[in-house]
């Protein structure tokens, strides 16, 4: 199984949706989400409130969304769980989406801990490709052994991508 979360897969519009004391607790599963495991659609103030924790190599894991593709788009959400990875082998964890790939992640917050191995951050694991992160806030402690950064844990490697984070802030302590 790839996916878990409210939503596996979406590609339509997610709104006003707010999740309160869940908790997700999950062995060897990636695209682990607490609104939606992947999105192509519209995710739009929506907010997730628990915890979710994670073990044997598993990634894409995220308090709103686990993998965002194809121009998903992520806003005005907050995420208030901490999302920890209990074994080193766990990657892409963020606090709004895990990996944000030709994604769109705007006015959005994260007040949760996220604890992981590489590619950590507040708002995105990953901003990869033609992604966007605009106007975010990350309050919560970050933790990571690699790559872990309070708006991105890591923002790609390829020049011609078109890689976007602007008017962000960052207040949480990064370890």
């Amino acid at each position: 199984n790839y996916y878990y979360g409210l939503f596996a897969w979406n590609s339509g519009t997610i709104q006003n949706l707010n999740v309160i004391n869940a908790n997700i607790d999950c062995d060897g599963v990636s695209y682990i989400g607490g609104i939606a495991s992947v999105n192509e659609g519209n995710i739009n103030q929506c907010s997730f409130d628990g915890s979710v924790s994670v073990s044997n190599d598993v990634g894409d894991i995220a308090g709103i969304v686990g993998r965002q593709v194809n121009g998903g788009t992520v806003k005005h959400c907050k995420n208030k769980a901490q999302i920890k990875a209990t074994t080193q082998d766990c990657d892409y964890l963020g606090g709004i989406v895990g990996f944000n790939e030709y994604g769109f992640i705007r006015d959005c917050v994260n007040e949760g801990e996220i604890i992981g191995n590489s590619q950590i951050g507040g708002i995105a694991g990953e901003n990869y490709r033609t992604a966007s992160i605009i106007n975010c806030e990350n309050i919560g402690h970050i933790t990571g052994n690699e790559y872990a950064g309070g708006i991105s844990g890591a923002a790609g490697v390829l020049e011609k991508d078109k890689k976007e984070i602007k008017y962000c802030i960052n207040i949480g302590k990064i370890e």
